[in-house]
Order: structure tokens, then sequence, then C-alpha cells
């Protein structure tokens, strides 16, 4: 594949419209050809040395708890995850090139910047793990403290992870770790209310989406996991006592992601589309026939009928424009 700066130079190119975008797929399609096949070993072992180190303070960690964790001790603990926390980024930074070089290890070496990236979103979990362990079992207040502050300290890490070195290892971590936090917040007010917490990953994954289609995100492609979270709070909401409102929802956030398809392209759009749609209807079916043996019959025909309306259309397609080639140019 093309190098990060091969790759900037190029939107550099198309951004001063020195380049169209469909040049500009065709001169990364070229680069990517010319570029020699395999991978010369002395770029590839330090890589694999990183992943592996990684894993190894990981899984040496957690033989660790696994033996002797409810034994050492709560400060024992946080202070094993935070050392651990401390060691992830220390690598990722040292791998990085240093504090001089990290910001620009991107245009350096890929490899690096990949491993760098993983290193800084698993550092985001073992933090929020800390903090978890922080909180003594029999404390007092919300039970939900704990596990708020675990979310925003991952979120946290996970935001200034991706700020500094935006990628897409940190804008997920990210994201999970957000749609996690309005999971957990309503708990600190509220009883337990399932319709403020689907109402709440409704409100995370909307700013995610608009974060993703605005261009304000690096990684716009990712703006389907903004659809992703909407569409788990649209499932959330149908655990309530009031499903129908989940229905409902989850009804729009599909259209809304079969729009963004139209508008925008991303198979993954589509895809989250597809999924909300296979969840909902099938549920609302039978909650509103209590059940029956009619419910699976009207989702198989609705279903039949759907796919017999696709193979139309696209049959229609092909009769007025024969010669044109589906590229799939929009799904990239």
């Amino acid at each position: 594949m093309t190098s990060g700066r091969q790759r900037r130079a190029v939107e550099r190119l198309t951004e001063r419209a020195v380049l169209s975008p469909e040049q500009a797929d065709a001169v990364l399609t070229e680069l990517d050809r010319a570029r020699p096949p395999g991978v010369r070993p002395g770029a590839v072992v330090p890589e694999i040395l990183g992943y592996v180190g990684g894993v190894l303070v990981l899984g040496g960690a957690w033989l660790l708890g696994r033996l002797y964790w409810y034994e050492l001790g709560a400060p024992v603990r946080v202070g094993i995850l935070t050392a651990v926390t401390l060691t992830l980024v220390l690598a990722g930074v040292l791998i990085g090139g240093g504090p001089a070089k990290f910001r620009s290890v991107r245009e350096s070496s890929v490899r690096r910047f990949r491993i760098t990236t993983v290193l800084l979103a698993v550092a985001a979990v073992t933090g929020s793990m800390a903090v978890n362990n922080a909180f003594p079992v029999e404390m007092s207040g919300p039970r939900a403290l704990d596990v708020f502050c675990a979310a925003l300290v991952g979120l946290l890490i996970g935001l200034v992870g991706y700020l500094v070195l935006p990628s897409i290892p940190g804008l997920l971590v990210t994201g999970v770790f957000s749609a996690w936090l309005a999971l957990v917040t309503p708990e600190l007010w509220l009883d337990h209310s399932t319709v403020a917490e689907g109402f709440a990953l409704l409100l995370v994954g909307a700013v995610w989406t608009v974060l993703a289609w605005s261009g304000l995100l690096r990684y716009r492609e990712l703006g389907f996991g903004g659809m992703a979270i909407a569409t788990c709070g649209a499932q959330w909401l149908t655990l309530s006592e009031f499903p129908v409102l989940g229905y409902a929802v989850g009804l729009l956030v599909a259209l809304a992601c079969f729009a963004l398809y139209l508008l925008r392209g991303g198979v993954l759009l589509l895809v989250v589309g597809v999924i909300g749609i296979a969840l909902v209807v099938p549920e609302a079916v039978w909650d509103w026939t209590n059940g029956t043996i009619g419910a699976p019959l009207i989702v198989v025909i609705v279903g039949a009928v759907l796919l017999g309306a696709g193979g139309v259309a696209f049959r229609l397609r092909e009769r007025r424009s024969p010669g044109e080639a589906d590229s799939g140019s929009r799904d990239r």
C-alpha cells in the first residue's frame, strides 16, 4: 500500500485542485501497484517486537491479577494498572521517535505509526481499569460512580491520544468510551432509566455522526460508527416500558443510514442501516402480533417483496444504461 507521506502528498494536490478526486484515486492505485511485493524483514521485525512486547505486558499483568488480584488489595491493583498504562504510553512515545518526532511519526514510518496508536489506545483501556479499581467495593453513594469515572478517564485518555496523533484505533476507543459514558451517566441521577440511557446513546451517536461527516474528524468514513451507536440506543429503548418508541426511533435511524449512503456513500452505512431494519422489524411485528405464527410469515413476505423490488430495480437500471459499469467508487 502507499505510504502515509505519499497519500498526503496526493491529498494536498487534490485540495489545490491540481488533481480531481478521480485522478487522485488513479494515482494512489498506480502507486500501490508499483510497490514491489513483499516487505523487508528489517522493517517488519521492530513492529512485531512492539506488538509482542505490548501483549506480554498485558498478559503478565493479567496473570498476576488472576492469581492474586483480590489478595493484593486495591492500592496494589491500582498501582499495577497505572504502571502498565504508563509503560504503554512511554513505549508508544519511544517507538514514535521520542517527544520531538512523535507528532510526525505518520510521515516517517507507517508501521511505527500503527503500533504507536495501538499502544495509546490500549493505554486508555488500562487507565480506565485503574480508576475503576480505585473505588472500594463498600463505597457509599451511587453505584454507577466508579463505572462513570472509569469511562470518563478512558474517554479522556483516548481523546488526548487521538488529538495528539489522529488514528483509527484512537478514534474507535474514544467512540466506545463515549458510548459507555452515555450509558452509565443517567444512573448518577436517575434510578436505572432505560429511556434516558437510550436517548443518551442516541445523542452520542448523533454527535459522532455530525463530527465525522462535517469533516472535523480525520477519518470521515468512520461516520458509520455514530450511526451504529444510535442504532444501539434505539435497541436500548425497545427494552424500556415504551418499546414502540424504540421501534420508531430504530426505523428512523435506519432510514437516516440509507439517506447518508445515498448522499455521501460508504457501504458500512448501508450495512448499519440493514442491521437496524433486521433488528427492529421482527421485534415490532412479534410485539404487535403477540408472538403468533403470523409474525414470522409477515416478516418473510415483506422481505421477499423487498428482494423482488430490488431485483426489478437493478434490471430497470441495466435496461436504461446497459453500458454503465457499477464501479462502486462512492462506496470507498
